[in-house]
C-alpha cells in the first residue's frame, strides 16, 4: 500500500488509512516496522512518522539513542494496550491520553516529572472532577509502565502522585430516591428502560452491569446471575421472582445477546444521557403542574437497594458488600448510617453471628461423625 495523497506537494509514501486511522509502514536497514500513528488527521500523522522513523534510523544506523519522544512512546503502547487491556479500558485510556495531548505531545519521556505532574493537576482540576483526573493519571501510568519494560525510562513518577492526599476525592452524600419522584420518571420511560429501573432497584447493579447484561449470565436453573464488574471481577447474586418476571417480559432480539436493548436489539450506549433526559422532560412538566419532583441519578437505585436489603434484614453488611462487589467493606458501612440502632447492630452481628453458630455445629458434627 504506497502513497496517498500529498501536503504541501510533497508526496508520502509510508502513510496509509486503516479503519479511519492513519498507520506508518517503512524499512530501516531490512527491519520493516508498521504500527498506528494514533490519529484521523493527516498531517499529525506525517509529523509523527517523520519524528519516529528518524528516532529509528539514527537507533539503528549510528547507534544514537535519543530520548523517547512521548508521542512515539504513545505510538508503541497502543500495540500493547491493544493485547494486553480490555476493550472498554483501552477505549477509556485513548479518551484519557487525548485529554493530556497538550501538556505532552512535545514532550520526551524525561520530561514527565512531578513538577510537569503538578502542572497537569492543577489545569485539569479546573474543568473535570478529582476522579476523572485520577483516571488520566492512570492513563498515563499504564503507557510509563510500558516504556519501563522498554528500558526507555528507569522509574514511572506517577506512581507516588497519584496516591498523593491531594488527589484524595470527597465522596458525595448519598441521597435515596423519594418512591413519589421515581413512579413518576418511571412512568414517562419506555417500557424496556423502566424495566431497567425496577431490575436496577431489586438487583442493586451498576449501571454498565445492568445494559451489559447477557441472557447467557441468567441460570434460572441455578437461580444465579453471574456478574462481570468493575476491573473484571465476577461476582454472583440470587435470581429472584422478581428479577425473572422481568427478564421474561423483555422479548430476545435474534442473534442479540442483551437483555435491555433498543433499536435493533443493540446496547444501549449512553443509558445515562437517555435517563438525563427523561428526568429532565418530567422535571420540566412537574414544575409546569406545580408538582414535587426531586431529581436523582440512577446510580441512586443501587442505594436504594443497598439500604432497603439491611433494613429488611435480609442478611449482615457482608453478604451485602459480596452482592454490591465492593473491595472494602468501608465502602458498604456508608449505608449504616440510615438504620436504627436496631437496625444496625442485626446488621452487623445478629446474621454473621447466626452464621458462624452454624458453621461452629457443622464442624462439631463433623468431627464427631469422622
Amino acid at each position: 500500500m504506497g502513497a496517498i495523497g500529498q501536503s504541501e506537494g510533497i508526496q508520502v509514501p509510508n502513510i496509509y488509512p486503516r479503519n479511519g486511522i492513519w498507520w506508518a509502514r517503512f524499512k530501516v536497514q531490512g527491519t520493516e516496522y508498521r504500527f498506528s500513528l494514533l490519529t484521523r488527521v493527516r498531517a499529525l500523522a506525517e509529523r509523527r512518522l517523520k519524528a519516529e522513523r528518524a528516532r529509528i534510523e539514527n537507533e539503528a544506523c549510528f547507534g544514537i539513542i535519543a530520548p523517547q519522544s512521548w508521542q512515539s512512546a504513545v505510538v508503541a503502547w497502543n500495540e500493547h494496550g491493544v493485547e494486553n487491556l480490555s476493550a472498554s479500558t483501552f477505549k477509556r485510556y485513548l479518551v484519557s491520553l487525548a485529554q493530556l495531548r497538550t501538556f505532552l505531545d512535545d514532550k520526551t519521556l524525561n520530561d514527565i516529572n512531578p513538577e510537569l505532574l503538578r502542572t497537569i493537576r492543577k489545569a485539569r482540576l479546573r474543568v473535570c472532577t478529582v476522579a476523572t483526573l485520577k483516571r488520566d493519571l492512570t492513563a498515563l501510568s499504564s503507557v510509563l509502565d510500558y516504556a519501563m519494560s522498554e528500558n526507555w525510562i528507569d522509574s514511572n513518577p506517577t506512581l507516588a502522585f497519584r496516591t498523593a492526599r491531594i488527589l484524595q476525592e470527597k465522596r458525595d452524600p448519598i441521597c435515596l430516591p423519594e418512591r413519589d419522584s421515581m413512579r413518576m420518571l418511571e412512568k414517562a420511560a419506555p417500557d424496556r428502560f423502566r424495566d431497567a429501573c425496577e431490575f436496577a432497584l431489586i438487583s442493586g447493579l451498576r449501571q454498565a452491569e445492568l445494559f451489559g447484561l447477557k441472557h447467557s449470565q441468567l441460570d434460572p436453573l441455578d437461580e444465579s446471575v453471574t456478574i462481570v464488574g468493575k476491573r473484571n471481577k465476577m461476582r454472583v447474586i440470587p435470581y429472584t421472582r422478581q428479577m425473572k418476571a422481568i427478564v421474561a417480559r423483555q422479548a430476545q432480539f435474534i442473534g442479540k445477546p442483551w437483555v435491555f436493548w433498543h433499536g435493533t436489539g443493540e446496547r444501549w450506549g449512553s443509558p445515562a444521557s437517555r435517563f438525563g433526559d427523561i428526568k429532565r422532560r418530567v422535571a420540566q412538566k412537574a414544575s409546569q403542574s406545580k408538582t414535587d419532583f426531586e431529581p436523582y441519578r440512577f446510580h441512586d437505585y443501587r442505594h436504594l437497594y443497598a439500604v432497603t436489603y439491611l433494613r429488611e434484614g435480609r442478611g449482615s453488611i457482608y453478604t451485602l458488600q459480596g452482592l454490591l462487589g465492593h473491595d472494602s467493606i468501608k465502602t458498604t458501612e456508608l449505608y449504616l448510617e440510615f438504620l436504627t440502632p436496631a437496625q444496625k447492630l442485626k446488621a452487623m452481628h445478629g446474621v454473621t453471628q447466626s452464621g458462624a453458630q452454624e458453621q461452629r455445629s457443622a464442624t462439631k458434627r463433623g468431627i464427631k461423625n469422622g
